[in-house]
This record gives structure tokens, sequence and C-alpha cells, in this order.
């Protein structure tokens, strides 16, 4: 027959290794540095933690640009690429 009684010994619970930091890959880089540049793709001057330059801005459609709002690994890399290509589209860039 088992006790419930406790026996006294006492376990040591040690914290895990805080995880290191992923390095950001080159392709995250890429569009940290988009952010970062006051050089819209097109290669005119923006402002600093923009995507775009405003004209090129007001030349994509209202849903790209709602998208291009979004954080860097929720959606924004997407964004950027569906921006740039309909900026290639329509002869912007």
């Amino acid at each position: 027959m088992t006790s419930n009684k406790k026996s006294g010994r006492r376990l040591r619970v040690t914290k895990n290794e805080p995880k290191q930091p992923n390095q950001p890959d080159d392709d995250l880089l890429f569009y940290l540095n988009q952010l970062r540049s006051e050089e819209c793709y097109c290669g005119r001057t923006k402002k600093y933690g923009f995507a775009l330059c405003y004209g090129c801005w007001t030349q994509l459609d209202g849903e790209t640009a709602k998208h291009l709002n979004r954080q860097i690994c929720r959606g924004f890399e997407e964004a950027f690429d569906r921006a740039i290509k309909e900026l290639e589209r329509i002869g912007r860039i």
C-alpha cells in the first residue's frame, strides 16, 4: 500500500538557459534596411520608418497600402513584395 506522506526530498528546479536571440537572416535584414533607410525603392527620398515614399504609397491600391502597416514577421514582407510588383506593373519603378 502506498502512502500519501511526503518523503521530505526536495527537487532542485533550475531555469533553462536564456535563448540566444535568433540572428536575422538576409531577407529580414533587407526589409529592416528598407524601413530604416531614407531612400525609397524607387530612388526618391522617404521618411525613416516608412516602407515607401509618398508618391509610391499613393499609387498602391488600398489593401496593399494597409498591409504595409503590418509588423515585420507578421505580414510586412509579403505586403512589401506585393507593393513592389504592383509599382513595377504600373511603371513607377
